[in-house]
């Protein structure tokens, strides 16, 4: 029975106490403002001259030019003549593979004029201010009052306004 008289104290005391909203007039809502960093991205590109006497590509394509020439060219002649139409057809095999892959190159718009074009992206930081939040003053029943908000208020502000019994 204790128990039960004690919960019925507590919720008697608690509807007692009314939450009452009410609004309130601004008086000024000051933006606060702070630095911050702010990262941009950029793209910077170049030229760089193509080494001459250096072809750009994969040596493996060539060199497996040469070993499929090589094979083709075994099947022709007999006695040294195989021998020579084997290394004639390793060499044409490498010839053909490495003017394919000049060719490739020379169709590369990156590769024109004996020039690679080169990009990377860049980052860099700006300094700039942004407005983080704002110093609030209004006035509620003749009473000047200050708070912070996330966001600019316009010219009222909803209160909170708690009513208690006085005993």
């Amino acid at each position: 029975m204790k128990t039960l008289s004690a919960l019925a104290v507590l919720l008697l005391a608690q509807s007692a106490q009314a939450e009452v909203f009410d609004w309130a007039r601004v008086i000024e809502a000051e933006p606060i403002r702070e630095w911050v960093r702010v990262p941009t991205e950029r793209e910077v590109c170049w030229n760089e001259p193509r080494r001459h006497g250096h072809r750009q590509g994969n040596a493996t394509d060539v060199v497996v030019g040469s070993v499929i020439g090589g094979v083709i060219g075994n099947q022709f002649g007999k006695g040294k003549g195989k021998d020579a139409a084997t290394v004639a057809g390793a060499l044409l095999g490498a010839a053909i593979a490495s003017d394919a892959q000049a060719q490739k190159h020379a169709r590369d718009p990156g590769h024109r004029d004996g020039m690679i074009r080169r990009c990377r992206i860049e980052t860099d930081y700006v300094e700039r201010q942004e407005i983080t939040g704002y110093e609030v003053t209004y006035r509620y029943k003749g009473e000047t009052y200050r708070t912070f908000m996330n966001h600019d208020p316009g010219d009222r502000i909803k209160v909170r306004v708690t009513v208690t019994p006085v005993e």
